[in-house]
């Protein structure tokens, strides 16, 4: 992934996406996983880099009440830790 889609990403409001468009646009950052834990929504994404068997992963909190919560939630963050990488750290 480069610099230029998560400028791209951040530049329009999450509140803006529909939960489809959440989902493709994390989607293009890595896989995504939503699911039910004990009563409470959950989303992760196992982040591409360019580094072969490397990863990392950023996720809501557990117990979110809503799967849109989760993925809004998920999705902010990986956007602030993208925000925080050098150009050219993840791949597309």
């Amino acid at each position: 992934m480069s610099s230029e889609l998560a400028e791209g990403e951040s530049a329009r409001p999450v509140e803006g996406l529909s939960t489809d468009e959440l989902l493709a646009a994390m989607a293009r950052l890595g896989q995504v996983r939503l699911f039910l834990f004990m009563g409470g929504w959950v989303a992760s994404i196992n982040m591409n880099t360019n580094t072969t068997g490397a990863s990392f992963e950023v996720s809501s909190e557990h117990h979110l009440p809503t799967p849109r919560d989760a993925l809004k939630q998920c999705y902010e963050r990986a956007l602030g830790a993208v925000a925080q990488l050098q150009p050219g750290e993840l791949k597309p």
